[in-house]
């Protein structure tokens, strides 16, 4: 059954999400699909990343393909959570936003300001959405006979 939702969910990806995905992780000084932490290491070392000899579109090519299964991932993932009705408490959101604070050694109370204006909550709450979901995944998964 996981298999067929994954196949429908796949046969849906309208390719601009792909390409919005592509676009979004990658322009740093007008060249694409070098990721920009790369690219910023490789200035930081002197190296302009613009007379780099690298081939760009084939590089474009598998940004692209990563993006796309990348895409494709979250939404399956996505999907599950809805047909499973997986969503991240407000309590475990606050456990959360509280162990920051620990780590952080700063009130909850202004860890949770700083998160609110920065998205950081929606952020949390879909990262422990997934977690639920993989989770459901792998408790659900059947091993199948080695072949």
């Amino acid at each position: 059954k996981a298999r067929q939702r994954a196949a429908k969910v796949a046969e849906r990806l309208p390719g601009a999400l792909g390409r919005a995905e592509t676009g979004a992780r990658s322009t740093v000084t007008g060249l694409q699909t070098m990721s920009d932490s790369r690219l910023r290491m490789l200035a930081a070392e002197g190296v302009d990343p613009s007379k780099l000899k690298l081939d760009w579109e084939k590089l474009k090519v598998a940004q692209r393909d990563k993006a796309t299964r990348e895409v494709k991932g979250s939404l399956l993932l996505g999907k599950v959570a809805d047909a499973e009705d997986l969503h991240a408490t407000n309590d475990e959101v606050d456990r959360e936003v509280h162990r920051i604070a620990k780590q952080d050694r700063e009130p909850a109370a202004a860890v949770r300001m700083r998160l609110e204006k920065e998205d950081g909550l929606r952020r949390i709450a879909s990262r422990i959405r997934t977690e639920k979901t993989l989770n459901f995944l792998f408790e659900h998964a059947r091993k199948e006979a080695e072949a």
